[in-house]
């Protein structure tokens, strides 16, 4: 990414980004959203945010925080963000590059409700995407989420979320980097039940869930549909969850988890069926001040109906640490491994080992920096093929008034791989500009 700081420069003048989200998960189970999985890894021990509430980060000034519309018990919150971004390599081609910019509408509503005890919350949201020379790479993506929470008493509850998106995919993400025709599209609808109770110094958690996730055919570039409905998935699993806390800074942890997942859609020599378990144990520290860390090692299996396809049996981790060092300043460091649906026929899963690093300031009450460095490392071993995928990011969010931000964004990429005649090496940029407004 060297070779492209004078690239970076020349574009802060349309830095941008999309807007930041609110989370809120009752029970502690979280599903990545980025892109199906072909495990639909439910993860725990990975804080979509910051442990804790009160830190450079999640830090909120009450004169800039805005306030929902009070509907009677319903609080709603309406949101629109308008964005121009500018992306250097479209296509994310090696040679030939291909430049355009962007014109992005973000509406989102959020409805929840303000009981005593008991949650239901809603979730609505839409991205359109016009490029202004290239229109075959417009988007139109949206994303809707219920999700409820029951009290049983003062020490268990039980949760139901369900979830169904439509999700443009970066171009490459998926293994092969298809330039010809337009981008792959694919539909998801996934969900859990949940309960969890505490005893004294134990906790439990047990969660039953299903992933869905369907593609759709790619538009090719001289007319005609790319099938590619051997990428649909249909998982179903279950995961449990015990925690003992030791000290009110240190706590034991231990999970297993088994997912069944099929192919419903594709030929029978292209059936990804599989059988996956996991079994994790780890400790979780949090002095509540300076750090918290959070780590877990354990064993994963994942076995292929057909033959064709290498079953996986190997370490696997989970791993986040925060530090506080000042009370402007927050740095988040995660590593983990997890396997990504691919796009190409003969490999079933990527295996993707992940570092990332990142960093947040907040240099005045209305006004936050943000700053990221990752790392992936991806594995195609049924090709032998491995690739590694850089990213760098920066952010300046500021506070216009308490119904009014703005945001510069600025975000880098470049992938090698041992095998260019497959897998093309590419990098580039996207900057802009964002403004979020709230009702």
């Amino acid at each position: 990414l060297r070779h492209r700081v004078q690239q970076f420069l020349r574009g802060i003048a349309l830095l941008s980004c999309a807007p930041s989200f609110g989370w809120h998960i009752p029970v502690a189970w979280a599903q990545t959203a980025e892109h199906p999985s072909g495990a639909a890894r439910i993860e725990p021990l990975y804080a979509p945010g910051l442990f804790h509430s009160d830190v450079a980060g999640n830090r909120s000034d009450p004169a800039f925080e805005h306030r929902p519309v009070r509907l009677g018990q319903v609080l709603a919150d309406l949101r629109l963000t308008d964005a121009v971004l500018y992306d250097s390599n479209l296509f994310n081609a090696p040679s030939q590059e291909r430049d355009d910019v962007a014109l992005v509408i973000e509406p989102s509503l959020d409805l929840r409700t303000d009981w005593p005890r008991d949650a239901l919350t809603l979730h609505a949201g839409a991205r359109i995407l016009h490029y202004l020379r290239t229109s075959s790479e417009d988007a139109r993506t949206y994303d809707l989420r219920l999700s409820g929470q029951r009290d049983l008493d003062a020490r268990s509850a039980v949760s139901a979320v369900i979830h169904y998106s439509r999700n443009a995919e970066e171009r490459g993400l998926g293994g092969q980097n298809l330039i010809a025709g337009g981008p792959a599209f694919f539909h998801r609808l996934d969900g859990h039940l949940a309960a969890v109770t505490r005893r004294g110094r134990w906790q439990f958690d047990l969660a039953g869930r299903f992933d869905q996730a369907r593609y759709e055919d790619i538009a090719a570039p001289a007319g005609g549909r790319t099938d590619q409905s051997f990428r649909d998935t249909r998982l179903a699993g279950i995961t449990g969850r015990v925690a003992y806390s030791l000290t009110p800074m240190l706590s034991l942890l231990g999970e297993t988890d088994y997912a069944r997942t099929t192919s419903p859609y594709a030929i029978p020599a292209l059936r990804r069926d599989a059988d996956g378990f996991t079994a994790k144990a780890g400790v979780r520290a949090d002095s509540h001040r300076t750090m918290a860390v959070q780590l877990a090692l354990g064993w994963r299996t994942r076995n292929y109906d057909l033959p064709r396809f290498r079953d996986y049996r190997g370490l696997t981790w989970d791993a986040t640490t925060d530090w506080y060092p000042a009370r402007r300043i927050s740095l988040r460091l995660q590593s983990g491994q997890d396997f990504r649906n691919s796009n190409i026929p003969e490999v079933a899963g990527i295996l993707v080992r992940s570092v990332s690093a990142t960093v947040y300031y907040d240099v005045l009450h209305r006004l936050r920096l943000q700053a990221s460095l990752g790392v992936e490392n991806e594995k195609y071993r049924e090709i032998h093929v491995r690739t590694s995928r850089w990213t760098a990011a920066a952010e300046a969010e500021y506070a216009i008034g308490p119904r009014l931000s703005t945001r510069l964004f600025l975000r880098g990429r470049e992938r090698d791989s041992n095998d260019q005649g497959r897998f093309i090496n590419y990098s580039g940029f996207t900057s802009g500009i964002s403004i979020t407004g709230w009702l």
